[in-house]
């Protein structure tokens, strides 16, 4: 039984929470699917001695874990509220997501209400909810209303679906199949599947974990269940425990989604069928599992000031995303390297894949850490043509921020202390019942476990946009970033040397309805000062026709100041544009051990990465490779 719901029924036995000591809270849910294949489903809210003359209720406008407002009561079809009685009142909203129900009770007197609403559900890609004839998912944040004077006050929630459906959620379950909450924000920090989805049970250190999966694909059970359970151990072990008495894995398998969501002792994880079918697919999607798990401790037991605690009408601002989300990012990876599940050669490609991705955003320049996660509501999760130029991603460069405090700790501190160490104060020091920690919290916290002021390297990379000092960085522990040649069309002639420098235009495209559509033009690249922008639809490169695709392949094979011609269509309007490329490095960035590591980079990099020195080739013998 959660601790939570525990000390409540502590509390009940005191007398200091009567209705849940009888049995039955003032506030209930009742979640009723009778016509799935509509794709509506139905909320009975029932609030005991409501007081006053009006009574409020809103539904939030975004969800945790989505820093967007997403305004879910767009598809409530219809609200009623009435009595006990059953008498109908008066009831009308007075914003986009707040009703009001006219109860008609003199200023003091308490009313019994049940309150009646209908909300079409079709939404599964952002994970909000998502109902048809095979299963419901519910995102409590997009479905239950808040009733805000009994926001603290414990719950129930009774789920009446199809015969044959089961239930799996974070919440405890009474006998009966009651679902019982502590309060609302537990509530709807605890989404549902509701079908006939297959249930995949292990323990670890004796709690019980599920996987609940809904859809289709190729995956072993007994492998998952291994895979999930390598990475929980890992991950309580940096913290210290496992901080619940249950979780549960939701896992999508379908077609065209993908991405998670964290919450309380449960996540939601989207993925293809494809995902089971190569062994490099599934390492990304354990990315996934490793990377919402790790929310358990990071977000879920402690939060950045701002979110903590959500206002769930309005934007929740903080400069500390880039800790919420980016240093999560950095631990996703590193765990599954830590536990075999990638070796180091996969871990120091995905690196290099990183470095290359912020290396090349002229946004790096631009935007800071801090910024980008206060700006997240309006940039990053609204990305507009020019985010390139102007924004970077408080994932994957907070990510990469992550890994040089990392290696500054553990340099400081002669191999002695490190990011896990940051994570478990943090995790001590903040609960949720506190405040959230501070960017200088972490400031100070930093500089405590380093022994030296790290108020330097947070301004100049965190609030500031100097740029990471990677390669000091990596090489603490026996890693040097290095430029790769990118191999071109025609390497494989005899006698051909790889280019020192290729021709760029500076433009990111996909797929259009003729062409190459632009999705951004760079502001490093010469198309951006000759005009071409966003939408514009490339049809042909110096006569030759193009799509997406082979322009990438074309413009590859360019030279350094060749003069190249683009026909496209602006807004149904054929253009041509003429000018010249500039010069790029024809090579990416990529990471390797160093050739001759000293005794304390071998040493640092066994106690980061809890394994052997690989050797010279890299490689550590994973026994994970076979999908």
């Amino acid at each position: 039984m959660p601790r939570n719901f525990v000390i409540l029924l502590l509390l009940a036995a005191l007398g200091r929470l009567g209705p849940i000591a009888a049995g039955k809270p003032e506030l209930r849910y009742t979640l009723v699917l009778d016509r799935p294949q509509t794709q509506t489903l139905r909320v009975l809210m029932e609030i005991d001695r409501a007081s006053g003359p009006e009574v409020s209720v809103q539904l939030p406008a975004w969800r945790p874990g989505r820093y967007l407002i997403l305004d879910p009561a767009s598809e409530v079809r219809w609200l009623v509220a009435r009595t006990a009685d059953g008498r109908e009142l008066p009831s009308s909203k007075t914003d986009k997501s707040t009703w009001v129900i006219q109860t008609g009770a003199a200023e003091g007197a308490a009313t019994d209400l049940s309150i009646e609403y209908e909300i079409y559900a079709n939404e599964l890609s952002l994970r909000t909810r998502h109902v048809d004839a095979s299963h419901a998912f519910i995102n409590g944040a997009t479905v239950f209303m808040l009733f805000p004077p009994r926001r603290q006050e414990p719950l129930t929630l009774r789920v009446q679906a199809p015969a044959g459906w089961q239930v799996s959620c974070g919440l405890q379950a009474a006998e009966d199949g009651l679902l019982l909450a502590p309060d609302y924000d537990m509530l709807v920090d605890s989404p549902l599947e509701i079908g006939r989805h297959a249930r995949l049970q292990f323990q670890v250190a004796g709690v019980p974990h599920e996987i609940a999966v809904w859809g289709e694909g190729r995956w072993d059970a007994e492998r998952l269940r291994r895979d999930f359970a390598d990475i929980v151990r890992e991950q309580a072990s940096i913290f210290g425990d496992l901080p619940y008495d249950n979780y549960v894995f939701l896992l999508h398998v379908q077609p065209g989604i993908g991405g998670g969501t964290e919450h309380y002792n449960s996540t939601i994880l989207q993925t293809r069928p494809s995902s089971f079918d190569t062994p490099d697919a599934y390492r990304d999607f354990l990315g996934l599992v490793s990377h919402e798990f790790f929310h358990t401790w990071n977000v879920k037991r402690f939060r950045p000031a701002g979110i903590h605690r959500y206002d769930y009408s309005n934007e929740n601002y903080t400069r500390s995303l880039w800790v919420a989300e980016g240093t999560t990012s950095y631990y996703d990876d590193l765990t599954l390297a830590r536990v075999g599940l990638i070796d180091i050669r996969e871990y120091m490609k995905r690196l290099g894949s990183s470095i290359e991705g912020l290396r090349s955003r002229p946004g790096e320049r631009v935007q800071s850490l801090e910024d980008s996660s206060f700006d997240a509501w309006i940039k990053f999760n609204r990305p507009g043509p020019d985010r390139d130029n102007t924004t970077v991603s408080f994932y994957g460069k907070g990510a990469l921020a992550s890994l040089v405090l990392d290696m500054e700790l553990r340099r400081s501190t002669g191999n002695a202390r490190s990011l896990d160490d940051v994570m478990r104060t943090l995790y001590q020091r903040f609960p949720l019942g506190g405040p959230g920690f501070t960017p200088e919290d972490l400031v100070s916290i930093a500089s405590q476990i380093a022994g030296t002021d790290m108020g330097p390297v947070f301004a100049a990379h965190v609030r500031g946009t100097e740029p990471l000092p990677l390669e000091e960085a990596l090489a603490t522990v026996g890693l040097e970033l290095f430029r790769e040649p990118v191999k071109d069309s025609w390497d494989d002639e005899e006698g051909r040397r790889p280019r020192e420098q290729r021709g760029y235009l500076g433009l990111s495209v996909v797929a259009g309805s003729a062409g190459a559509r632009v999705r951004s033009a760079l502001e490093d690249g010469p198309a951006f000062e000759a005009g071409i922008i966003a939408d514009d639809e490339i049809i042909a490169v110096d006569g030759r026709r193009v799509d997406a695709d082979s322009f990438s392949r074309l413009e590859r094979d360019l030279e350094p100041g060749q003069r190249v011609e683009l026909a496209l269509f602006r807004r149904e309007r054929l253009m041509t544009f003429s000018f010249k490329t500039a010069a790029k490095p024809n090579a990416t960035w990529s990471v390797r051990l160093v050739a001759q590591p000293s005794p304390d980079q071998i040493a640092a990099f066994e106690k980061w990465m809890d394994r052997p020195w690989p050797g010279e080739s890299g490689d550590d013998a994973s026994d994970e490779d076979e999908g």
